[in-house]
């Protein structure tokens, strides 16, 4: 498992965008379950590929497998929605997060 997030991070970090995401594919098709620091890195891989669709359905992964208040995954999320201008699902997902720091507040604001 630290295998898959560790490349699935480090793929968008290169600007191999597309690489993460078939990656990620990958992963969930040969039965591993993403975890919540590879879900908070596929969308960036979403954002610069422009691809809010597949970001949205990641996002509805991300809370059946229960990392809707993860600090980290909310606040990839809140990134993918702010940039992309969907600020409804921004403030869906501000509104579900646990709020420990100014991070979030600084993403609306922005």
């Amino acid at each position: 498992m630290v295998s898959w997030t560790g490349m699935i991070t480090c793929y968008p970090e290169n600007d191999c965008f597309e690489d993460a995401l078939e990656l990620f594919y990958q992963m969930r098709m040969v039965g591993f379950k993403p975890n919540n620091f590879t879900f908070a890195s596929v969308p960036k891989a979403f954002l610069d590929l422009e691809a809010l669709d597949a970001g949205q359905s990641t996002h509805a992964l991300v809370i059946k497998s229960q990392y809707e208040e993860d600090q980290f995954v909310g606040l990839a999320l809140l990134d993918l929605y702010t940039k992309s201008g969907d600020i409804v699902d921004a403030c869906w997902v501000f509104e579900e997060m646990r709020k420990t720091d100014v991070v979030p507040w600084s993403f609306m604001i922005a």
